[in-house]
Protein backbone atom coordinates (compact mmCIF):
# COMPACT_ATOMS: atom_id res chain seq x y z
CA UNK A 1 0.00 0.00 0.00
CA UNK A 2 1.30 3.46 -0.86
CA UNK A 3 0.87 6.61 1.18
CA UNK A 4 1.81 10.17 0.28
CA UNK A 5 3.17 12.70 2.73
CA UNK A 6 3.40 16.47 2.32
CA UNK A 7 6.47 18.16 3.77
CA UNK A 8 7.81 21.68 3.72
CA UNK A 9 11.48 22.53 4.10
CA UNK A 10 12.81 25.96 5.00
CA UNK A 11 16.58 26.50 4.72
CA UNK A 12 18.29 29.65 5.97
CA UNK A 13 21.99 30.02 5.22
CA UNK A 14 22.52 32.94 7.60
CA UNK A 15 22.34 30.51 10.52
CA UNK A 16 22.73 27.22 8.59
CA UNK A 17 19.40 25.94 9.82
CA UNK A 18 16.91 23.67 8.13
CA UNK A 19 13.36 23.31 9.39
CA UNK A 20 11.00 20.55 8.26
CA UNK A 21 7.26 20.72 8.71
CA UNK A 22 4.85 17.89 7.99
CA UNK A 23 1.37 18.57 6.61
CA UNK A 24 -0.19 15.13 6.67
CA UNK A 25 -0.22 11.68 5.13
CA UNK A 26 -2.72 10.66 2.48
CA UNK A 27 -3.82 7.44 0.82
CA UNK A 28 -4.94 9.40 -2.24
CA UNK A 29 -2.11 10.98 -4.26
CA UNK A 30 -4.41 13.65 -5.69
CA UNK A 31 -5.35 14.83 -2.20
CA UNK A 32 -1.68 15.03 -1.24
CA UNK A 33 -0.89 17.07 -4.35
CA UNK A 34 -3.81 19.39 -3.60
CA UNK A 35 -2.54 19.89 -0.04
CA UNK A 36 0.98 20.58 -1.34
CA UNK A 37 -0.37 23.33 -3.60
CA UNK A 38 -2.25 24.88 -0.65
CA UNK A 39 0.92 24.84 1.46
CA UNK A 40 2.90 26.37 -1.42
CA UNK A 41 0.40 29.18 -1.90
CA UNK A 42 0.52 29.92 1.82
CA UNK A 43 4.32 29.87 1.74
CA UNK A 44 4.36 32.34 -1.17
CA UNK A 45 2.15 34.64 0.90
CA UNK A 46 4.65 34.49 3.76
CA UNK A 47 7.53 35.49 1.48
CA UNK A 48 5.66 37.82 -0.87
CA UNK A 49 7.81 40.85 -0.01
CA UNK A 50 11.06 38.94 -0.49
CA UNK A 51 9.83 37.47 -3.77
CA UNK A 52 9.13 40.98 -5.08
CA UNK A 53 12.45 42.33 -3.75
CA UNK A 54 14.58 39.58 -5.28
CA UNK A 55 12.79 39.42 -8.64
CA UNK A 56 14.20 42.74 -9.84
CA UNK A 57 16.68 42.36 -12.69
CA UNK A 58 18.13 45.79 -11.94
CA UNK A 59 19.43 44.62 -8.53
CA UNK A 60 20.00 40.89 -9.06
CA UNK A 61 21.61 39.90 -12.34
CA UNK A 62 20.88 36.17 -12.16
CA UNK A 63 19.95 33.34 -9.80
CA UNK A 64 23.58 32.84 -8.73
CA UNK A 65 23.66 36.49 -7.68
CA UNK A 66 20.53 36.28 -5.56
CA UNK A 67 17.64 36.69 -8.00
CA UNK A 68 14.43 34.84 -7.21
CA UNK A 69 14.25 31.23 -8.42
CA UNK A 70 10.85 29.56 -8.65
CA UNK A 71 10.12 25.94 -9.60
CA UNK A 72 6.59 24.61 -9.83
CA UNK A 73 5.87 20.98 -10.69
CA UNK A 74 2.14 20.79 -9.95
CA UNK A 75 1.83 17.35 -11.55
CA UNK A 76 4.13 15.82 -8.93
CA UNK A 77 3.42 18.18 -6.05
CA UNK A 78 6.85 19.83 -5.88
CA UNK A 79 7.35 23.57 -5.40
CA UNK A 80 10.43 25.60 -4.59
CA UNK A 81 11.34 29.26 -4.12
CA UNK A 82 14.88 30.45 -3.43
CA UNK A 83 16.36 33.92 -3.20
CA UNK A 84 19.24 35.86 -1.74
CA UNK A 85 22.98 35.33 -1.75
CA UNK A 86 25.48 33.91 0.75
CA UNK A 87 24.34 34.76 4.30
CA UNK A 88 21.04 36.14 2.96
CA UNK A 89 20.20 32.99 0.97
CA UNK A 90 16.88 31.25 1.70
CA UNK A 91 15.29 28.21 0.08
CA UNK A 92 11.73 27.08 0.77
CA UNK A 93 10.19 23.99 -0.77
CA UNK A 94 7.10 21.81 -0.55
CA UNK A 95 7.08 18.21 -1.77
CA UNK A 96 4.85 15.17 -1.92
CA UNK A 97 6.78 12.05 -0.91
CA UNK A 98 5.61 8.56 -1.87
CA UNK A 99 6.08 5.78 0.68
CA UNK A 100 5.46 2.05 0.34
CA UNK A 101 3.78 0.64 3.45
CA UNK A 102 4.03 -3.02 4.30
CA UNK A 103 0.75 -4.57 5.29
Amino acid sequence: MKIYTVERMDKYDYDFSVELKKYGAFKDRKKAIKKAKEVYESMCGEYEDEMVKYSGEDCYEDVAGGRLYVEEDAENGYYCIAFGFEEDYECHSVAVEEWEMEE
